[in-house]
């Protein structure tokens, strides 16, 4: 139970990492303003985990590819709420950059 508990506060968590800005105090005093920054804060983190979990997934795969035992034990210790994104970075938007299709039917065990 305090595995499924770590995780579930992990995730809680993650979205407090992502929204930084103001230190986290929304400081709109306008409801509709600040559920549109909360509905924001979630598109961004929901984002950013599914962008985790594609990469683990194909990082998983390749590894499976080149002859390693995954196991469903190895998968538990797995965590999507990994906070890998430059939030203060310089981004560059590449329109030319052709985008890779996602492959849903990637089986890792």
């Amino acid at each position: 139970m305090s595995a499924s508990t770590n995780k579930s506060e992990h995730f809680n968590k993650f979205p407090d990492w992502i929204f930084f800005y103001n230190k986290g105090v929304i400081r709109e005093n306008d409801r509709h303003e600040q559920d549109k920054i909360i509905k924001w804060n979630h598109l961004a983190t929901n984002m950013l985990i599914f962008y985790n979990v594609e990469v683990m997934t194909r990082v998983l795969k390749k590894l499976k590819e080149e002859g390693h035992k995954i196991t469903e034990d190895d998968l538990k210790h797995l965590s999507p709420y990994i906070e890998s994104a430059n939030r203060l970075g310089d981004y560059r938007l590449e329109l030319a950059k052709q985008v890779r299709l996602l492959d849903f039917s990637i089986s890792v065990l």
